[in-house]
């Protein structure tokens, strides 16, 4: 069949696969059609025919019922404890995709009910919606009642010939012609629950796309996001490693969590950060900055262009003062110490990276993520970034419910982990390193010892930026709001 296949063409062959490859049509010695799949066991066999397909399946948003939901606490059969039930109503929202174009989506608003205690209730009635969804788009049955093709015949004994509704399950397909135009706010406003089953599926999507759990591996940093993508991807595939570049650049203690964490590859890069700055010069302000401020000093057109704009959305006109700076700046850090490592990793194993990074933390991250999305297939070595969506709140949401370990630098204050003594971000975040003196102050000291005495020589760049360097602060109260 050819690559131009219709949405509805690429249904239809995923119908007929999964029903080929779960085999539930099976007709059995005694005329019964057996086994018929649960839906644990039918989900994954949905995911691997519907990306065979080119296809894709995702929950675009949830709408609760006020008039169908009601509360009430009953005692535990098994403690006697009282327990807060919730009987819950509401619409999922599913799109079926094989492309962003006006005809390439459809989208399927499934009405479901659900009941259960109060910390189950939302993942139950979205799992119900779900069921629903697959039933009347792959003819799936979890049971032989549910099969609308069995004849009596068919049906066990024990089974009625007429099966009343399950309770809590009612669903109202709506097939829409017009496809709703992907929208990043819409993704960004999910609530956790359809997050977590959005991420999911992009990672299901991706792994397979690329071979399957032996061709991927989780980029692992040992911060609060890659530890939620690394406990989200080892919930469907507990074999996937994680690798963590030890660049030098880490807090000491994020370097021991990652490190002792179960299944971790460890891979490091050929130079060090200060062989980094002595090559090419320092990070600072921003990816597209120090660049552009490379690109200027070396006297190349595009760069020297680029200070000279002063509308422009990274404001490079403002920071051309680095141009004439004493010392070399320059975006190739992260390249160095991160990607080329990487880049050698898949080119030995033949595994591609799931990047845990949110398109809410920049511009440039938000741009790359409308641009492409979070599976990017079509770069030398692909890639996914399924935490896209989430915003920062959603990853301590995560952590909170499932009691995930964090290493000590967050409950000191900082919101990121990342390398230490980078100074990308650092006009935005202007006290970096007067916190770092109160947290760290042998690592402080060495990040603004002099460069001929064997430091990096911050506390120079800093005060030419006009950045606090910390060298002032002498008592904790010196450092105020840090």
């Amino acid at each position: 069949m050819s690559e131009a296949r219709t949405l509805f063409e690429r249904l239809a062959e995923a119908r007929a696969r999964f029903q080929e490859e779960a085999d539930f049509r099976k007709v059995s010695g005694d005329g019964l059609r057996f086994p018929y799949l649960p839906i644990e066991q039918a989900k994954p066999v949905i995911e691997r025919v519907t990306a065979a397909c080119g296809l894709t399946i995702l929950p675009l948003s949830l709408e609760l019922d006020d008039s169908g939901s009601r509360e009430w606490d009953k005692a535990s059969k098994y403690s006697g404890e009282p327990t807060h039930w919730i009987q819950l109503r509401g619409t999922v929202r599913f799109r079926i995709a094989c492309g962003t174009g006006p005809d390439d989506s459809i989208d399927m608003d499934i009405t479901a009910e659900a009941m259960d205690n109060s910390d189950k209730a939302l993942s139950k009635l979205y799992t119900m919606a779900y069921k629903s969804m697959v039933k009347i788009v792959f003819g799936f049955a979890e049971s032989p009642k549910d099969d609308p093709d069995a004849t009596q015949e068919e049906i066990p004994a024990k089974a009625p010939a007429k099966p009343a509704p399950k309770r809590g399950q009612t669903a109202s397909p709506c097939f829409s012609a017009e496809s709703v135009p992907h929208s990043p706010d819409a993704l960004i406003s999910l609530p956790l629950d359809l997050k977590i089953e959005y991420t999911k599926a992009k990672t299901r999507q991706f792994v397979l796309a690329v071979g399957g759990p032996a061709c991927a591996y989780v980029s692992y940093s040992g911060g609060k996001d890659s530890t939620v993508l690394l406990h989200l991807v080892r919930s469907i595939w507990p074999e996937i490693p994680a690798v963590y570049i030890d660049t030098g650049l880490e807090f000491p203690e994020v370097r021991t969590h990652a490190m002792s964490t179960d299944g971790v590859v460890v891979i490091r890069p050929a130079k060090s950060f200060r062989e980094v700055i002595r090559d090419h010069g320092y990070p600072l302000v921003s990816k597209e900055v120090a660049k552009a401020v490379d690109s200027a000093r070396r006297g190349l057109p595009s760069g020297l262009a680029r200070m000279a704009d002063e509308d422009g959305r990274y404001g490079y006109a403002r920071y051309a003062y680095l141009v004439d700076a004493p010392f070399s700046t320059s975006e190739k850090c992260c390249g160095i110490l991160k990607k080329r490592p990487a880049h050698i990793y898949h080119k030995t194993t033949g595994r591609c990276p799931i990047i845990g990074t949110r398109a809410t933390e920049s511009r440039n991250r938000m741009d790359q993520w409308k641009a492409h999305g979070e599976n990017r297939m079509g770069q030398r070595v692909p890639s996914s970034n399924p935490l896209s969506c989430w915003t920062e709140s959603d990853i301590y949401a995560y952590i909170d419910r499932w009691g995930l370990r964090l290493p000590k630098p967050y409950p000191q204050g900082y919101k990121s982990t990342g390398c230490i003594f980078c100074g990308f971000g650092i006009t935005c975040d202007r006290n970096r390193f007067v916190r770092l003196k109160s947290t760290h102050p042998r690592l402080w000291e060495y990040c603004m010892r002099p460069w001929g005495e064997g430091g990096l020589g911050m506390e120079q760049v800093l005060d030419y930026m006009c950045i606090p360097t910390g060298m002032h602060q002498t008592t904790l109260a010196d450092w105020g709001e840090v």
